[in-house]
């Protein structure tokens, strides 16, 4: 992850409400009764935040699925939307060419690839094409890797479009854009600040249940970018139930620094969880970092905010390391 990779995320938003504002989308055919997002990796990680955000106002379930192989729900009632930004990840082709199969509605994200000429030349059983509407995003000669933000927008369009999320979905990405504007720069400052404080320790980040998936794409950012391990876990649970286990062994406790990201958003549950962890778990460990986001008033103004910073200290704590991003992957991690 380069600098200017971080720094085009104003960019990707900016893009993404426009591309919202202009894109021709085809209605369902018939009702949504479920929603699964399709993808690998990050983009993954952009369904699960969406997903979170779903939970609180979709009246249909949104899930998120990593398989070539659909759950057995999904039909004619189901919208499946497959994420992929090369287009050729092959767990999300299948997933798409199985969905068309099955009769569900598909719509599809991708930068190109396999997945783009699919989605343009799908045809069902009835003989129409099944694709109900494609986000494309800016490939590889933009962004050197998935552009989380912008996914975000898409899914959320889509969703929006689909009647899945509420139309007051867009004001809140206006709001949120204008608010991560003003905020940038303290951003960057404060992420500086939590790398200092990661430095030959070993992360342990906890948050609320909502931020899950924003932790564990903190997780594979410092795996990836950092080289270093870290563990996540959100509160009330399952993160309460380990909160006994700060005992042993007492030579790695020394050698952690507790991440506490807190929110307005927070569960009661969730506040008095983190005050235990100050009182019980903190004097056992090797330090504490307290991530407190106050501005922002919606969880998707927080969330984006969250990710941001959370990217910006993985690449901060990549260079302090003296680590240089890897550039490819690893020769049997393969996604072609």
């Amino acid at each position: 992850m380069t600098r200017p990779f971080l720094e085009s995320y104003l960019v990707q938003l900016r893009r993404g409400l426009a591309w919202c504002e202009q894109q021709p989308m085809a209605m369902p055919p018939r009702q949504i009764r479920n929603v699964v997002l399709v993808g690998t990796d990050d983009e993954a990680t952009a369904a699960e935040i969406v997903a979170g955000w779903a939970v609180r106002e979709s009246a249909v379930p949104v899930s998120v699925w990593q398989s070539s192989r659909l759950p057995a729900f999904v039909g004619p009632h189901t919208l499946v939307i497959a994420v992929s930004f090369s287009g050729d990840d092959v767990e999300t082709n299948e997933a798409a060419k199985e969905a068309v199969q099955r009769g569900a509605m598909l719509a599809c994200v991708t930068g190109g690839g396999f997945l783009l000429n699919f989605a343009q030349n799908a045809t069902s059983a009835s003989g129409g094409n099944p694709v109900l509407a494609v986000a494309e995003v800016p490939g590889l000669g933009h962004f050197p890797q998935p552009p989380i933000a912008y996914l975000l927008v898409q899914l959320c369009a889509l969703l929006q479009r689909f009647g899945v999320l509420s139309q007051n979905m867009t004001a809140e990405w206006q709001q949120a854009v204008a608010l991560f504007d003003k905020r940038e720069y303290f951003i960057q400052d404060g992420a500086e600040n939590l790398a200092l404080g990661l430095g030959r320790k070993l992360p342990v980040v906890y948050a609320d249940a909502a931020f899950g998936a924003v932790l564990r794409r903190f997780q594979q950012q410092l795996s990836r970018q950092c080289q270093q391990l870290a563990h996540v876990n959100v509160f009330p649970e399952p993160g309460r139930a380990e909160l006994s286990a700060w005992r042993h062994p007492e030579d790695t406790l020394t050698h952690t620094t507790v991440v506490l990201l807190t929110t307005p958003a927070d569960s009661p549950e969730t506040t008095q969880c983190m005050e235990t962890v100050r009182q019980k778990v903190v004097p056992a460990s090797g330090g504490v970092a307290e991530v407190r986001l106050t501005h922002g008033t919606t969880l998707l103004d927080l969330s984006l905010y969250a990710v941001c910073l959370f990217d910006w200290a993985a690449f901060f704590l990549a260079r302090d390391n003296e680590n240089r991003p890897p550039v490819g992957s690893f020769p049997f991690f393969r996604r072609d």
